[in-house]
Order: structure tokens, then C-alpha cells, then sequence
């Protein structure tokens, strides 16, 4: 079993456990919505995403892509999201 206390604090990663969380909440939440609101302001401009049938994108590739959905215009949308933790191998990963 990982000692989860001793990874995170093994880790480099520059943005604690705590933070972390803190910020995908942010990224995630109806302010922002994963840059759409924000002009992408939330996320880096290396920002990359890569998922198991799409990407790797860049930001602009993301931003356009996401921004053509309109999910919250078509669908009511409750997250319901819950269980953020930090990954204590990857402490750059927050799951939920």
C-alpha cells in the first residue's frame, strides 16, 4: 500500500495537495468551466489535452473545440462532482 503523507511529501511538484484540489475545483466550477468563461486565463500556455480518442491539442485547439459544444446551452448539467484526491504517485493528477 502507498504511503500517501510520504509521496506527497517526496514530491516536486510545485502546487501542494491542498491547492491542487483547490484549483481543479476552480477550473471546474460554472465561473470558469474549463477555460470557456475565462478565455482560457485558467490554464497554462503549454496547456495540452489529451484524452483516449482525441489530442493531443494545444490551448487554442481545446478552447475552440469545447467552446463549439455549448454544452450548458443544450443540456441541464449537474456535476455532481465528488472524491478529488491527488494522485500519490502522479502529484500533479487530481482524480474525482
Amino acid at each position: 500500500e502507498i504511503d500517501v503523507s510520504n509521496a506527497y511529501s517526496q514530491s516536486t511538484f510545485p502546487i501542494s495537495p491542498l491547492d491542487l484540489v483547490s484549483r481543479a475545483k476552480q477550473v471546474l466550477s460554472a465561473e470558469i468551466e474549463l477555460g470557456t468563461k475565462d478565455n482560457g486565463a485558467c490554464l497554462a500556455d503549454d496547456f495540452e489535452f489529451v484524452a483516449a480518442v482525441v489530442g493531443p491539442i494545444n490551448k487554442e485547439e481545446f478552447l475552440n473545440a469545447l467552446g463549439s459544444f455549448k454544452l450548458t446551452e443544450s443540456f441541464d448539467i449537474d456535476q455532481n462532482l465528488f472524491g478529488f484526491t491527488v494522485d500519490p504517485i502522479q502529484t500533479n493528477r487530481v482524480w474525482y
